[in-house]
């Protein structure tokens, strides 16, 4: 499986918790430097932690975290940071 298609259920859950105005928000304390789904830490690492109970570590894992680093949203970078733990 590729980083894309490793990536691919977890993207999805992202966008079913997005939340524009939590974004927004993040965006602005982070003075516009990264853009946001808008997911807190907590059901963020829930969502990561399903999907690696679910779909195994990546089979290359250097590939999918700079591929999650190329994403515009700050919440890639730390599903990156996590996955390299």
């Amino acid at each position: 499986m590729n980083a894309p298609e490793y990536l691919h259920d977890l993207e999805q859950a992202f966008r079913k918790a997005e939340d524009p105005e939590r974004a927004e928000q993040m965006t602005a304390y982070m003075r516009g430097q990264y853009e946001y789904y808008g997911i807190m830490a907590k059901p963020r690492t829930d969502m990561i932690r399903a999907h690696v109970r679910d779909h195994g570590l990546p089979a290359d894992p250097v590939e999918v975290v700079e591929l999650c680093w190329e994403r515009p949203q700050r919440e890639w970078q730390y599903v990156g940071m996590e996955l390299s733990e």
